[in-house]
């Protein structure tokens, strides 16, 4: 029979013996989930400028997005944390309405500015194809301001939302899923999709990257969040520690 001290030892080298495949892949890994990236943005919003000409359909308003990621293996491996904030100016005017079919009008050069607070978990998947594949989760604390930035504020004026953009001063949550790929020794990309409710506005949409590494730090990032009324595309670069 085993004495106690025989029993713990066993034990323990069972354990490390199934958490080690794990710690493994997370440490042979290329998919980097601490990074700094600046990019470009641009908004393509439905129903704005669709008449034929490609730059005025595709362009309703450019800026930029500063964006971070941070992970936590001291806590758990997979976790991490991710921030974005981004200024965008609209290139039209537009008019919709909000859930109450009140009418809204965003003009020309006004300010669209949106942070992102999210915390999320990469789970390694065994595929033989695309070995160095993650299952990514993450949720999320999203803020929308027309104007001026107001951290977590209420809208309590007369302005109204337009569509998915939902009223000025206003804040929600997203939440999405996708999996992430080493395609390539170089490239690497994923697909998913996100679901946004900000107060009373809410939608799905697709979203997804694709990125070349010009050096194992160095990478230039393609993103895009596409959804029924409006898209959001990304351009920058990403240094990757």
């Amino acid at each position: 029979m085993l004495n106690t001290k025989t029993r713990k030892a066993l034990i323990a080298g069972v354990a490390s013996a199934a958490l080690l495949p794990m710690a493994a892949m997370a440490q042979n890994s290329g998919l980097s989930y601490t990074w700094v990236e600046l990019d470009y943005l641009n908004l393509d919003i439905d129903g704005v400028g669709d008449d034929g000409d490609f730059e005025d359909d595709f362009n309703n308003g450019d800026g930029v997005a500063i964006r971070g990621s941070y992970a936590m293996p001291f806590i758990t491996p997979g976790l991490f944390v991710q921030g974005s904030y981004s200024i965008t100016d609209a290139e039209a005017s537009f008019q919709g309405t909000d859930e109450n079919d009140t009418a809204v009008t965003i003009t020309e050069n006004e300010d669209v500015k949106r942070l992102d607070l999210q915390v999320g978990y990469a789970l390694p998947l065994q595929l033989q194809s695309l070995p160095d594949t993650h299952l990514v989760t993450r949720v999320g604390y999203v803020d929308v301001d027309y104007g001026d930035f107001d951290f977590g504020r209420g809208g309590d004026d007369d302005q109204g939302s337009f569509r998915n953009l939902d009223e000025d001063n206003s804040d929600g949550f997203t939440l999405d899923a996708s999996l992430r790929s080493q395609l390539l020794p170089k490239l690497e990309g994923s697909l998913g999709v996100r679901y946004t409710d900000i107060e009373d506005a809410d939608g799905a949409s697709v979203i997804g990257n694709v990125m070349y590494e010009i050096t194992p730090n160095w990478g230039l990032n393609a993103e895009v969040d596409a959804g029924d009324e409006l898209g959001t595309y990304l351009f920058g670069g990403r240094y990757s520690f």
